[in-house]
């Protein structure tokens, strides 16, 4: 590959597709844009990108700030959702928790629920977690395929491993903080 140099203003959205257009690859890469197509219709879409991107900032910015647990957490089994405060997750999902209930939540990928226990396999010693999954990617001696547990615990260690019934289950942040065997939070109030 010759190197070649690019003067159309861009962003780190547009690298992949460009790159992927260099190497003569399909390049249709979400808000992304080839920079070394000059037509016009490519310089209309990447204007009203540049223009417009700042009116998506706080709901992308919204997206990726995980919450703090201020109030309650409650699973709702039968639909699969986990809601805090005002957020709504989909299960099976990995949850850390840190300092005060701030939380950092991971999902699993299409069929491949099992890389949620090797999140909780790579956790530090200091952080807590919450890992709501099928039972049999937990425990391998589960056989029902429907059923969910929750697992919680510290680094590497587990507190507690329960099956979930096909129902709602809420639990305050005292009750979080017993199950995570946090007692530094249980004393700190909501913010």
């Amino acid at each position: 590959m010759k190197k070649k140099e690019i003067a159309t203003k861009g962003s780190t959205l547009d690298i992949g597709t460009t790159m992927l257009s260099y190497m003569h690859f399909p390049n249709d890469l979400g808000l992304g844009r080839n920079l070394f197509d000059d037509s016009e219709q490519m310089r209309l879409e990447r204007e009203i990108i540049q223009r417009d991107s700042y009116q998506w900032r706080e709901p992308i910015l919204r997206f990726w700030d995980f919450p703090k647990i201020t109030n309650t957490l409650e699973l709702h089994i039968p639909d699969k959702k986990m809601y805090i405060n005002d957020r709504v997750f989909d299960l099976p999902v990995f949850v850390k928790v840190g300092d005060e209930l701030q939380t950092s939540i991971s999902f699993a990928y299409r069929n491949s629920s099992h890389m949620l226990m090797r999140y909780r396999k790579s956790m530090e010693s200091e952080k807590h977690f919450l890992l709501i999954d099928f039972c049999k990617n937990i425990d391998t001696s589960y056989t029902n395929e429907s059923k969910l547990c929750l697992l919680t615990g510290s680094g590497r260690r587990n507190n507690a491993l329960t099956e979930l019934e096909n129902t709602t289950y809420t639990f305050s942040r005292d009750r979080l903080c017993d199950m995570l065997h946090m007692s530094e939070c249980a004393t700190s109030p909501p913010q």
